[in-house]
């Protein structure tokens, strides 16, 4: 997994405005149930964010997509995707959600 291009002013502008709305989002527990998403910019801000190689934008990504929270549903390739970047960059937090989501989905499918 590689990163394309990292800017470090870009990557943080980018997470910036998508976690203004991951803010509100974050406080609406009911998501699931009731179907919300983010807004498809906010999520491209945070993709982008992602893309540039900023590990909190990957982990959250990678998150959103194995607990499909925020996003249309679960996308396993997605969230392995996200969190491994993340976790190569020594992110804690990816680290542990990758351990959850081979517990719950073991590659191979065992």
């Amino acid at each position: 997994w590689g990163v394309p291009h990292r800017d470090e002013a870009e990557a943080t502008r980018w997470f910036r405005r998508a976690s203004e709305h991951l803010i509100m989002f974050g406080e609406m527990e009911a998501d699931k149930e009731h179907g919300v998403h983010m807004p498809d910019q906010d999520l491209r801000y945070l993709q982008l964010a992602a893309d540039q190689g900023y590990a909190e934008a990957q982990f959250r990504l990678g998150f959103m997509y194995s607990e499909a929270w925020l996003v249309p549903g679960f996308d396993e390739d997605k969230a392995r995707r996200y969190l491994g970047l993340a976790a190569a960059q020594g992110h804690p937090e990816a680290r542990r959600e990758l351990e959850v989501l081979d517990d719950r989905h073991p590659v191979g499918g065992l």
